[in-house]
């Protein structure tokens, strides 16, 4: 009988180990200290983390898009050149994502973020953020002094155009920033 039920204990135990849930994927990590920029519609959206400063200075993008047939997730370091950094008063973006790194979710780039006047530092925050898009998770945990921005462009040809006060549009001055961004599948 011990031993029936020591099988029986094992199975239950294989079998709760095949059916445990997929750990989500890590597809990027990493510290930054200088901006980001955050904005979101349904349709495109785009989050961008500068950290450094000139010959030093990292940009990491990360960008989505669906245009009602074709859903589009694109992450990775882009050129310095291809951001023009105005500090908190705002970024012009222009990257064909595809000659960084060609995959199915790579297109063009072509965003203005202006902050928005009189809504300079609207809010300070310490603590953890975690935004979801579709599958893809990304988690922020450090310090920003956010402002609201007006963001106008493409993402991969669809428009994106929100405009100030809206909390879904803003720019931030950051520091210590921990970021880590996961597929969910």
């Amino acid at each position: 009988m011990k031993r029936k039920i020591q099988k029986l204990l094992g199975l239950l135990f294989v079998s709760a180990t095949m059916s445990a849930p997929v750990q989500a994927q890590v597809l990027y990590q990493f510290n930054a200290t200088g901006y980001q920029t955050y904005s979101y519609s349904p349709q495109a959206s785009i989050h961008l983390y500068v950290d450094g400063n000139g010959v030093n200075q990292t940009i990491y993008l990360f960008a989505f898009s669906d245009d009602g047939v074709d859903e589009k997730y694109w992450g990775g370091v882009v050129p310095k050149d291809a951001v023009l950094i105005q500090g908190i008063a705002g970024m012009k973006i222009y990257v064909d994502t595809c000659e960084v790194l060609n995959n199915s979710g790579c297109g063009i780039i072509d965003v203005t973020i202006d902050s928005a006047p009189g809504y300079d530092n609207f809010r300070t925050f310490t603590g953890v953020t975690q935004y979801k898009y579709n599958d893809i998770i990304m988690t922020s945990v450090g310090h920003t002094h956010d402002r609201y921005t007006t963001t106008t462009g493409t993402i991969n040809g669809v428009p994106i155009d929100i405009q100030a006060p809206d909390g879904l549009s803003t720019i931030s001055k950051i520091s210590e920033m921990s970021v880590r961004v996961e597929n969910g599948n």
